[in-house]
Order: structure tokens, then sequence, then C-alpha cells
């Protein structure tokens, strides 16, 4: 007997529906993750910009 034939097309759609907000929920937050990111190091080139970092002096060990 050819299973194509048996699947229950409410049961396809219930799942897809049960799905598609995770999967859309978890794109959104990807993204902002990314944006958050991106910001994060615009932020500290800002910072340092034109900047060197300290040396630091340690005497030394005797």
């Amino acid at each position: 007997m050819d299973n194509q034939n048996n699947h229950n097309p409410f049961v396809l759609e219930l799942g897809i529906s049960i799905l598609t907000p995770p999967i859309l929920l978890g794109l959104r937050i990807s993204r902002e993750m990314g944006g958050m990111m991106d910001s994060l190091g615009k932020a500290s080139e800002e910072i340092f910009r034109g900047q060197h970092l300290p040396i630091l002096k340690s005497q030394p060990k005797t």
C-alpha cells in the first residue's frame, strides 16, 4: 500500500503551525544579537581610536 495516501493533511498543517513561531523567533533573536555585536564592535573602535594601549610599568623581580 502506498504510504503517501495515508498522511493526514491536518497533522502536517498543525506541525508546521506549531514549529513556525519558534523558528521565526530564533531568526529574530539571531539578527538582533548580530546587530548588538556590530554596535559593540563599533563602540570599542571609537573608544580606542587614535590611542595606544598604555604601557604597564612593572618592577623587575629580584
